[in-house]
C-alpha cells in the first residue's frame, strides 16, 4: 500500500471528498470504511489458521441543504491489507508473522460480486482485486467483498494490526441524478489479532542487577540478569527444555537460546558454560540459582552471557525489547520495556518490578 501518498493526499482528499453542483442540486459527500472482521482474535496458537471477512461500507452522502441523505457509491480496487502492523501507521510491519492462504474462490476463501479475486502483494500484503467497474454499493449497508485466511506463523503472536485500504481516489458518489458533480476519495479500517496470552512476569534482582547489550568491534554482548517465580514443585532446569529470546516487539528475535537443559552444579545451582571469550558467537554463561532466602524457594535467579551480531540494535533511539523466557513450553515468562541508551551508545534496563527474594 502507497503509504506516503496516501498520507501526503490526506489533507487535500479532506477537501476533495466534498464537491459542490450547480445552486438547486446541493452538494455532495463521498467517504467510506473497510470493515476487517476476523473469526478469531486472541488466542491465536503457532499454525493455527484463521478468516478474516471484508466488507465496505458507504456512508458517501447529499450535504446541506438536502441534509446528509444517502446516495450511492462505487469503490474500485484493489483493496491492499497490510498484515503483521507493529505501529498504527503500519510503517513497520513484522511481514513473516501472518502468511496469506490462498482459498478455492480465485484465491479467496469466498467472494462477492464484482470481485476478482484475492491474492499475495508484497511481503506482508494481500491483494482483494475487483472487477474494472467496482463495487457498486446503493447505500450504508456493509457490502461484502471477500474472506480471506491467514496462519500465525509465530509461537507467540504480539498483538499486531491488520489495517485495510483502497488508493486515493477509489471511492465514487456522484450529485444525482448521476454524473452532474462527482466527490472522490479513499476508504480504510484496522484491526488486530493477537497470540495466547498466558505470561508471568520476569522481575529485577532485589539489588539491582543491570540488562546490558554492548557493542564492540568484535562480538556484541547481551546479558541478562533477573528473577522469575516458578511455582512448580518439580522444577528442574537439568530435565527441562530452556528457551531466551531478545527481541523488538513484533519483530523476529535478535537473540534465541534453546537449550535441552541445564546441568546442575551444586545445591540449588544449574550452570552452562560457553568458551568464555567474546570472539566466539552464542551462549557464554546460563546459570540459575535458588534463592534461599525465608519464603523464597519459589524463586530463581536467572544470569545469561550472550555473543552475537547485535549491530541491528544501534542508534539514538531507547528502543523497547522484549525479553522472553521459557522452561519445557510452558508458560512463558516475559518483560517489555524501554532500554536505555547512554552516551556510549550501549543499552541497559533495570526492570521495573522488584523481586522480594
Amino acid at each position: 500500500m502507497n503509504r506516503v501518498v496516501r498520507t501526503s493526499l490526506r489533507l487535500l482528499l479532506a477537501i476533495a471528498c466534498i464537491v459542490a453542483a450547480a445552486p438547486n442540486a446541493g452538494a455532495v459527500q463521498s467517504s467510506g470504511s473497510i470493515q476487517l472482521i476476523p473469526s478469531k482474535q486472541t488466542a491465536i496458537a503457532q499454525e493455527e489458521s484463521f478468516n478474516v471477512d471484508v466488507f465496505f461500507t458507504n456512508t458517501s452522502s447529499h450535504t446541506p441543504p438536502q441534509g446528509l441523505l444517502s446516495v450511492p457509491a462505487t469503490v474500485t480496487g484493489p483493496i491492499t491489507i497490510d498484515l503483521g502492523c507493529v505501529d498504527c501507521s503500519c510503517s513497520q510491519q513484522n511481514t513473516a508473522a501472518l502468511m496469506f492462504v490462498p482459498g478455492a474462490q480465485a484465491g479467496c476463501n469466498l467472494k462477492g460480486a464484482g470481485v476478482a479475486g484475492c491474492a499475495a502483494g508484497l511481503p506482508g500484503e494481500v491483494l482483494i482485486n475487483l472487477d474494472p467497474a467496482g463495487v457498486n454499493a446503493p447505500n450504508a449497508t456493509p457490502v461484502f467483498l471477500a474472506q480471506i485466511t491467514l496462519k500465525n506463523t509465530l509461537p507467540e503472536l504480539p498483538v499486531l494490526g491488520i489495517r485495510a485500504g483502497t488508493s486515493v481516489c477509489s471511492v465514487k458518489a456522484c450529485v444525482t441524478p448521476p454524473n452532474q458533480q462527482c466527490a472522490f476519495c479513499s476508504a480504510e479500517g484496522c484491526t488486530f489479532v493477537a497470540g495466547v496470552s498466558p505470561q508471568q512476569d520476569l522481575l529485577r534482582c532485589k539489588h539491582s542487577c543491570f540488562n546490558q547489550v554492548n557493542f564492540t568491534n568484535g562480538f556484541d554482548a547481551y546479558i541478562f540478569q533477573g528473577v522469575l517465580i516458578e511455582d512448580d514443585a518439580n522444577f528442574n532446569p537439568a530435565t527441562e527444555s530452556f528457551r531466551l529470546e531478545l527481541s523488538r516487539p513484533g519483530f523476529p528475535p535478535l537473540v534465541s537460546i534453546n537449550v535441552p537443559g541445564i546441568p546442575q552444579t551444586a545445591v540449588d545451582t544449574w550452570q552452562l558454560n560457553g568458551p568464555g571469550n567474546q570472539n566466539t558467537a552464542g551462549i557464554d554463561l546460563i546459570k540459575i540459582t535458588r534463592q534461599t532466602g525465608v519464603g523464597c524457594q519459589n524463586s530463581f535467579r536467572v544470569t545469561v552471557r550472550f555473543y552475537g551480531n547485535l549491530n541491528s540494535l544501534q542508534g539514538n533511539d531507547d528502543p523497547t525489547l522484549r525479553t522472553l523466557i521459557q522452561f519445557d513450553g510452558g508458560t512463558p515468562f516475559v518483560n517489555e520495556e524501554p532500554w536505555q541508551r547512554l552516551q556510549s551508545g550501549n543499552l541497559r534496563n533495570d526492570i521495573e518490578i522488584v523481586s522480594a527474594c
